[in-house]
Protein backbone atom coordinates (compact mmCIF):
# COMPACT_ATOMS: atom_id res chain seq x y z
CA UNK A 1 0.00 0.00 0.00
CA UNK A 2 1.16 3.42 -0.72
CA UNK A 3 0.81 6.68 1.17
CA UNK A 4 -0.99 9.40 -1.25
CA UNK A 5 1.80 11.52 -2.46
CA UNK A 6 -0.66 14.16 -2.31
CA UNK A 7 -1.23 13.52 1.31
CA UNK A 8 2.38 13.12 2.07
CA UNK A 9 3.24 16.24 0.64
CA UNK A 10 0.51 18.52 2.43
CA UNK A 11 1.83 16.41 6.02
CA UNK A 12 -1.97 14.88 6.41
CA UNK A 13 -1.82 12.63 8.76
CA UNK A 14 -4.37 9.88 10.76
CA UNK A 15 -6.47 7.12 10.96
CA UNK A 16 -9.05 5.79 8.41
CA UNK A 17 -11.23 3.08 9.90
CA UNK A 18 -12.94 0.02 7.44
CA UNK A 19 -15.90 -1.53 7.67
CA UNK A 20 -15.71 -4.87 6.27
CA UNK A 21 -18.08 -7.38 5.73
CA UNK A 22 -16.69 -10.65 5.12
CA UNK A 23 -18.36 -13.34 2.51
CA UNK A 24 -18.51 -16.72 3.54
CA UNK A 25 -15.98 -17.89 0.84
CA UNK A 26 -13.67 -15.10 3.00
CA UNK A 27 -13.79 -12.63 0.13
CA UNK A 28 -14.69 -8.97 0.88
CA UNK A 29 -18.07 -8.14 0.24
CA UNK A 30 -18.03 -4.88 1.01
CA UNK A 31 -15.50 -2.02 2.65
CA UNK A 32 -16.57 1.37 3.48
CA UNK A 33 -15.21 3.85 5.34
CA UNK A 34 -16.63 4.93 8.67
CA UNK A 35 -13.99 7.50 9.90
CA UNK A 36 -10.67 9.24 8.65
CA UNK A 37 -9.19 12.29 6.16
CA UNK A 38 -10.64 12.16 2.93
CA UNK A 39 -7.31 11.82 1.05
CA UNK A 40 -6.17 8.95 2.86
CA UNK A 41 -9.62 6.60 2.51
CA UNK A 42 -9.17 5.80 -0.90
CA UNK A 43 -5.94 3.83 -0.07
CA UNK A 44 -7.28 1.97 2.45
CA UNK A 45 -10.32 0.94 0.92
CA UNK A 46 -8.25 -0.59 -2.15
CA UNK A 47 -5.67 -2.07 0.24
CA UNK A 48 -8.93 -4.12 2.75
CA UNK A 49 -10.43 -5.27 -0.73
CA UNK A 50 -7.36 -7.13 -1.79
CA UNK A 51 -7.75 -9.16 1.67
CA UNK A 52 -9.02 -13.06 2.16
CA UNK A 53 -10.09 -15.08 4.87
CA UNK A 54 -10.31 -18.32 5.49
CA UNK A 55 -14.09 -19.21 4.29
CA UNK A 56 -16.58 -19.74 6.63
CA UNK A 57 -15.17 -17.15 8.34
CA UNK A 58 -18.59 -14.71 7.50
CA UNK A 59 -18.62 -11.62 9.19
CA UNK A 60 -18.08 -8.29 9.65
CA UNK A 61 -14.62 -6.98 10.94
CA UNK A 62 -13.64 -2.68 11.65
CA UNK A 63 -10.32 -2.01 10.74
CA UNK A 64 -8.12 0.62 11.59
CA UNK A 65 -5.16 1.91 9.34
CA UNK A 66 -2.81 4.28 10.86
CA UNK A 67 -1.12 6.86 8.39
CA UNK A 68 2.21 8.27 10.06
CA UNK A 69 4.80 10.55 8.62
CA UNK A 70 8.51 10.15 9.79
CA UNK A 71 10.81 13.31 9.75
CA UNK A 72 11.35 15.51 7.63
CA UNK A 73 8.15 15.96 7.03
CA UNK A 74 8.61 17.78 3.70
CA UNK A 75 9.08 18.00 -0.22
CA UNK A 76 11.02 14.12 -0.51
CA UNK A 77 10.64 11.47 -2.12
CA UNK A 78 8.26 8.60 -0.34
CA UNK A 79 9.58 5.13 0.68
CA UNK A 80 6.63 3.73 2.29
CA UNK A 81 6.43 0.69 4.86
CA UNK A 82 3.35 -1.31 5.62
CA UNK A 83 2.85 -3.01 8.85
CA UNK A 84 0.28 -5.54 9.58
CA UNK A 85 -0.74 -6.28 13.77
CA UNK A 86 -3.75 -8.51 12.34
CA UNK A 87 -6.64 -8.34 12.42
CA UNK A 88 -8.03 -5.33 13.03
CA UNK A 89 -5.55 -2.94 12.70
CA UNK A 90 -2.91 -1.81 10.16
CA UNK A 91 -0.27 1.13 10.44
CA UNK A 92 0.96 2.59 7.17
CA UNK A 93 4.30 4.61 7.65
CA UNK A 94 6.32 6.43 5.06
CA UNK A 95 9.93 7.53 5.73
CA UNK A 96 10.77 10.56 3.63
CA UNK A 97 14.07 10.82 1.92
CA UNK A 98 15.84 14.51 0.87
CA UNK A 99 15.56 14.63 -3.19
CA UNK A 100 19.06 15.65 -3.33
CA UNK A 101 18.15 17.09 -7.08
CA UNK A 102 15.36 19.39 -6.06
CA UNK A 103 14.02 19.84 -2.72
CA UNK A 104 11.00 21.51 -3.81
CA UNK A 105 9.15 18.50 -6.07
CA UNK A 106 7.62 14.66 -5.44
CA UNK A 107 8.91 12.42 -7.52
Amino acid sequence: MVYDPVAAAARIQGDVVVHLEIGGDGSIVSAVVTSGPPVLRKGAVANARNWTFVPGEQGNLDVTYSFRLKEPYAFYTAATVTTFDLPDHVTVATNLKENAGNSSHLK
